[in-house]
């Protein structure tokens, strides 16, 4: 995800009703979270 910085990646889990999106960052040493949320209507999504 170079919008949010170099080294930031979404992840997409997609659930029977909603679909979970973790935004995280990849350090030398750590997997850092950013942000998890969940994304209920499907509109606008690919």
């Amino acid at each position: 995800m170079p919008v949010i910085g170099v080294q930031c990646h979404e992840l997409r889990i997609n659930d029977e009703n909603q679909t979970w999106r973790i935004v995280y960052y990849l350090a030398a040493d750590a997997v850092v979270i950013l942000n998890v949320f969940s994304k209920k209507t499907t509109e606008g999504t690919r």
